[in-house]
């Protein structure tokens, strides 16, 4: 049984390597990971009776099928410790990316308001146009604000971009 009950883990663990890439599909993947987190926990008692296992040995056989026996369960233990410090890494990556995409997300949102607000404010530059020379320079100062920002904004994206692969 404990044998099936680490194949079954091992299956379940690799098949989670890439984490994202949207913010729904990382929420999925915290929900699946906190699934097998139960599912562990609730295996960890058939792994400790693995350690607190009798065996009786019979004089006549080998000290090979004892010292076997031995090395299969060090080898299942050897795994199932790999397995649970595989599942605690996993769960800090996708607490530490789940942060992060909350943040950019929020990023994100100001920035589209900010670029409709622009927008909006460029079509009505563009459908009032005057030959004041106060006007003109109103608006020449404006669009160089909005050139400054939106430089920032792209430098802030491609930050974002670089940090990506990262995780």
């Amino acid at each position: 049984m404990p044998v099936s009950i680490i194949e079954a883990q091992t299956q379940r663990v690799f098949l989670k390597t890439l984490v994202g890439p949207t913010t729904d599909l990382l929420r999925e993947q915290i929900a699946a990971h906190q699934s097998l987190q139960e599912d562990l926990e609730s295996e960890q008692a058939n792994i400790n009776s693995l350690s607190n296992m009798v065996v009786v040995v019979d004089e006549s056989s080998s000290d090979s099928a004892y010292s076997s026996l031995e090395d299969e369960l060090n080898a299942l233990g050897e795994r199932w410790a790999h397995i649970c410090r595989w599942a605690e890494s996993r769960w800090k990556t996708l607490q530490t990316l789940s942060v992060h995409w909350t943040h950019y997300e929020q990023e994100m949102n100001k920035m589209g308001e900010w670029m409709n607000e622009k927008e909006s404010l460029l079509r009505e530059v563009e459908s009032n146009p005057s030959s004041d020379q106060e006007h003109i320079l109103r608006q020449a100062s404006m669009l160089q604000i909005l050139q400054a920002r939106g430089k920032y904004n792209i430098a802030f994206l491609n930050i974002c971009k670089k940090r990506v692969p990262k995780f």
